[in-house]
């Protein structure tokens, strides 16, 4: 089966408890292989990637196989199903890899699989691995070498520790809660975030679902993936709508208030409050059946575009009150064929649709604006909406709607970290689009 394997442990004990049990173990070369051809890295909140840890594994590999056993605390493996066999040999099944799979170690299956390689290609392993930095890449050259990379998984002498943890029959189904929590616990030594620690349980399969897929095949999900869009970025961008709610009365008490200088201070509680939201809008099995609550996060799909058309659309905007945008020291513009300090070499782009504009300056500027969008949102029949259409009213209003940002700007010493955390710079978003969109 794809998802099952058997391997061969040595030293092998068995502890046995009510819910969880757990078998420690160490594996050679041959069936951490094995392993790797049937268990990913999705169940672990971290994608590994090469770095100082990678490269310290690989040197006891190098000098010191036998020691790696001492040295590593090795790989932490969750499956479904754990059967023993006979001569210390087991059976995992791998049924849901979303908690199923390496929870802890991955950083120590990378290592060993580049040191594999390294003795495979021999004098030309620098080449054939200068362009493997990460997981992702690592097991796709992993994939189309597996079947010569077996005639040489006996040469090698180290043994891997490692711990598999199995549910009891009677506890098989409340498992995954238990994983989370472990896997959480295991890797709080690299500090997961709460964003990290949210995504590991599911709560922004809700946010993929809306957005397009050219923006969520290009989002940090998950950390270590190396993708251009930060996963923070998005989470703050949907409690835009959310504000919109907060301003129509329509969320309970218990639920914690959001301030809109958040969304460009603070996206460690922008995280914190969309994860309070997902909590008190979820059912025990993580749905969300709330329409008003779906269709606020159904308003996501439109703001990467609308960041990305205020950006280009700001500098315009700005001086059509002040003329002196692009001699703001954070900001650089393109001419072509002008050169100098404050001159891009090519266009710039934006941050979500890699569209070419005319200027690269720091978001604190328009955060602001994005934040405004709420402004522009009604609840109609329990559910909210556009109240404008809103890439028009940008395009109309955005010049008329920012004069007393572009005042705010210059009042703070056109410091655009200031201005993000400007209360008065939100306020006067807010007024405008209000006063605007009516």
């Amino acid at each position: 089966m794809e998802n099952e394997v058997t391997i061969k442990t040595e030293c092998y004990c068995i502890q046995e408890h009510s819910r969880i049990n757990k078998v420690l173990a160490t594996i050679n070369a041959k069936n951490l292989a094995k392993l790797m051809d049937v268990v990913g890295l999705t169940a672990n909140p971290r994608k590994s990637k090469k770095n100082k840890i990678t490269t310290a594994i690989c040197d006891t590999l190098r000098t010191s196989p036998a020691e790696l056993r001492f040295k590593s605390k090795g790989m932490l493996i969750s499956s479904s199903n754990c059967t023993k066999r006979e001569r210390g040999r087991f059976t995992l099944s791998f049924e849901d890899k979303s908690y199923e799979g390496v929870l802890d170690g991955g950083h120590n299956m990378l290592a060993v699989g580049l040191f594999i390689f390294e003795e495979y290609f021999g004098e030309e392993s620098n080449k054939k691995l200068r362009q493997i930095n990460n997981w992702d890449s690592f097991i796709e050259l992993w994939r189309s070498h597996r079947e010569g990379l077996s005639e040489i998984l006996e040469i090698f002498e180290f043994e891997m520790p490692i711990e598999i943890i199995y549910p009891t029959e009677e506890y098989k189904a409340k498992f995954p809660d238990s994983i989370f929590e472990i896997s959480d616990a295991r890797n709080n030594n690299f500090s997961l975030n709460a964003g990290t620690k949210a995504h590991h349980k599911g709560y922004y399969e809700i946010l993929k679902e809306v957005l397009d897929a050219d923006i969520n095949e290009n989002i940090e999900w998950k950390d270590g993936e190396g993708k251009r869009i930060k996963r923070d970025d998005i989470i703050a961008l949907s409690l835009v709508p959310l504000l919109a709610l907060q301003e129509a009365k329509k969320l309970t008490s218990n639920l914690p208030k959001i301030n809109s200088v958040s969304l460009y201070s603070s996206k460690g509680k922008c995280i914190e409050i969309f994860s309070s939201f997902f909590d008190h809008y979820s059912d025990e099995n993580g749905e969300v059946k709330n329409e008003l609550f779906l269709s606020a996060i159904s308003m996501l799909r439109d703001l990467p575009k609308l960041y990305d058309c205020i950006y280009k659309l700001f500098p315009d905007a700005y001086r059509c009150h002040s003329q002196r945008f692009g001699g703001i020291s954070c900001v650089k513009i393109y001419e072509k064929g002008k050169k100098g300090p404050s001159y891009l070499s090519k266009p710039a782009t934006t941050k979500y649709y890699k569209e070419e504009c005319d200027a690269k300056y720091p978001d604190g500027f328009i955060i602001p604006i994005v934040a405004g969008l709420h402004s522009l949102m009604v609840v109609k029949n329990d559910k909210l909406e556009w109240k404008v259409e809103p890439y028009k009213f940008i395009e109309e209003k955005l010049n008329e709607s920012v004069k007393m940002l572009v005042n705010t700007i210059k009042d703070n010493d056109y410091n655009p970290n200031t201005v993000g955390k400007s209360n008065g710079a939100y306020d006067s978003m807010k007024i405008m689009f209000e006063l605007l969109s009516k």
